[in-house]
């Protein structure tokens, strides 16, 4: 005969509904599961464990902590809780004097506004465990490893476009580019849960390693304490973003100055492109303003990716950080809204893109996992009623900005560049007299791919210094088609005393 399955009671800490269900794993008092409640939707605790062991709560002293902070209508003790109507008015820092109090009793208070009444709910503080700062320090070491080895992958090494002498260096100022955003986007997490006094562990970097060109999926922390409102849930989320997206910038502009412009020369095949948010381009306006192409180095290639994982960590979806920033601002509701909004955004993106024939695989996987996260949900913080302050409020549109200038909607491709060269370059000066001269300059553009014809070839001709364009021609010449071969020209005025 099997044995009966374990038994734990839960409570919705908003409405109040309870029930007993089958654990199918340990449930530890007080673990607090989002989204559980079948009534309304609300976060439900756990308020009895497998074994059944009740926490004696004192009952007397906890009411006088409360009373001290809030006004209390009704009182219901229950199996490991207490559930207190408590009144509106009530001081701003009443809830965190409360927590402190309540804490060091081994409790913990949570708010939540249930139709015209505020409900206090309070249970016994989950104790977690300690994590091994080893497994950080491991990980941190392999994702410098695979992030080194990302490097040599794009300064060309392993297909033998640079020697190892020299690719070394720019592999290790990627590594350094990329470990330094993603690692103080969640050391602003760290320290800002610090500040709140939230338990958090160290950063995870999660090495990847070739041929995920990248290197690393990024870093997380994990968050063992409970939020204690909206101002901390929002200050915690967009410290991140915030921290990673001020030191994307500087890396961005030392990796694009250290870029070398594109040769013109096209020797066909599959390359991959990346795609420009607002601020790549901006920054690649200031530091290179008249490069028509560019080979990115390394280092650029590590800010563009810090860019793009604070764009992806800022979708409202679920306890990313964008999560947290929606969760403090609207609540549970409009932020499960919001989450599935999203995934099914990134799936439609997905599937337009498709159509199209260009498209980015990740806003597929990115779709799914924002949809899960929305089923999860989000624990919240302990005080739900507590108000946004200014400071919380200008984060909220800080964070708001950064996304705008990070959004990208097609962020990697693959391109078939053109088989196309230039097989011939001839000049000849149409008119020498006077102090500047004009000079006729031809092109000859040959096609690899004979029995393929390629479309939408763009000539720019780069104009040496003092020369300019003769009036009515075009830096840049199109060319539909090219089957075979193509002829362009260009008329340009230079300097007499200039060379040919």
């Amino acid at each position: 005969m099997e044995p009966e399955a374990p038994k734990a009671r839960l409570k919705c800490v908003q409405c109040g509904y309870e029930a007993e269900v089958t654990a199918r794993k340990d449930i530890t008092v007080g673990k607090m599961i989002p989204g559980l409640c079948p009534d309304c939707k609300g976060n439900m605790i756990v308020t009895k464990d497998l074994e059944a062991t009740q926490h004696i709560i004192p009952v007397d002293q906890v009411l006088t902590i409360i009373r001290r902070n809030f006004p209390v209508n009704e009182v219901e003790e229950g199996f490991n809780y207490l559930r207190l109507e408590i009144g509106d008015s009530y001081q701003e820092d009443s809830f965190s004097r409360t927590i402190k109090e309540l804490e060091y009793l081994g409790f913990l208070p949570i708010v939540r506004r249930f139709g015209e009444k505020q409900i206090m709910t309070v249970f016994p503080k989950v104790e977690e465990k300690g994590a091994r700062v080893r497994t950080n320090i491991i990980l941190l070491a392999l994702t410098i490893l695979s992030t080194f080895f990302a490097g040599l992958y794009l300064t060309g090494f392993f297909f033998g476009s640079a020697y190892f002498q020299i690719a070394k260096w720019d592999a290790i100022l990627y590594s350094l580019g990329i470990m330094a955003i993603l690692g103080l986007h969640e050391m602003g997490h760290k320290l800002a849960s610090m500040y709140f006094r939230v338990e958090a562990t160290y950063p995870y970097f999660i090495p990847v390693p070739w041929p995920f060109i990248l290197g690393t999926m990024g870093a997380i922390i994990k968050m063992k304490g409970s939020l204690p409102d909206r101002n901390a849930m929002m200050k915690i989320g967009s410290a991140g973003p915030l921290c990673g997206f001020i030191v994307a910038i500087p890396v961005t502009m030392i990796g694009l100055a250290l870029s070398t412009p594109e040769v013109a020369l096209q020797r066909g095949g599959t390359s991959i492109v990346i795609g420009a948010s607002p601020l790549f381009q901006i920054l690649r306006n200031i530091v290179v303003p008249n490069a028509y192409g560019l080979s990115l180095h390394p280092l650029a290639v590590a800010g563009w990716a810090g860019m793009l994982v604070t764009m992806l960590n800022l979708f409202p979806a679920g306890m990313l950080d964008g999560g947290h920033v929606t969760r403090a601002v609207f609540g549970m509701k409009i932020h499960r809204t919001l989450g599935y909004l999203t995934g099914i955004t990134l799936l439609g993106i997905f599937i337009v893109q498709q159509t199209g024939g260009a498209s980015f695989a990740g806003w597929l996987l990115w779709g799914i996992m924002a949809l899960f996260f929305s089923r999860v949900g989000h624990p919240g913080s302990l005080d739900e009623s507590s108000r946004l302050n200014r400071s919380s409020i200008a984060l909220g549109i800080s964070v708001l900005v950064v996304f705008a200038l990070t959004a990208v909607p097609l962020p990697i491709r693959l391109v078939d560049q053109p088989k196309v060269y230039i097989s011939a370059v001839v000049s000849q000066t149409i008119s020498p007299e006077g102090p500047s001269k004009t000079v006729l300059v031809q092109a000859r553009l040959s096609n690899l791919a004979r029995l393929n014809s390629v479309e939408g070839i763009e000539a720019r001709i780069l104009l040496p210094p003092g020369a300019d364009l003769v009036s009515g021609s075009k830096q840049t010449v199109t060319i539909d088609e090219l089957r075979d071969t193509a002829d362009v020209a260009w008329n340009i005025t230079v300097p007499s005393a200039a060379q040919d």
